[in-house]
């Protein structure tokens, strides 16, 4: 075994509990839709950038109930956090989503 896969094993991340194992990773699939974002609005496509966007606001509601579950003391600020912030994005995109895909593009 390279010493890279031993270092890789031997770190203490196995033992954390599950909701600091999946935070990191909500952020990084957060970080890589918010690319994805990007590249789509350099090409001009605004459905799959309103995807995007959308997809980074579910990220973010999995990280608040992520940590409202698993930490007591966070628990109110993280659930009106859940409640005033990401429910309210998620649909704001989702509907500006389903809105853009009823009315055709205008031709410029």
């Amino acid at each position: 075994m390279t010493s890279a896969r031993k270092w890789l094993f031997l770190m203490p991340f196995g033992d954390k509990p599950l909701s600091q194992k999946l935070v990191p990773f909500f952020l990084f699939v957060g970080f890589i839709f918010a690319l994805l974002a990007l590249r789509s609005l350099t090409y001009s496509d605004h459905v799959s950038l309103l995807r995007f966007v959308l997809l980074i606001a579910v990220c973010y509601l999995f990280i608040d109930l992520l940590i409202c579950w698993a930490s007591p003391p966070e628990r109110r600020k993280r659930a009106e956090t859940a409640l005033y912030c990401d429910m309210p994005t998620m649909i704001a995109f989702f509907a500006l989503l389903v809105y853009s895909k009823k009315i055709p593009a205008a031709k410029i």
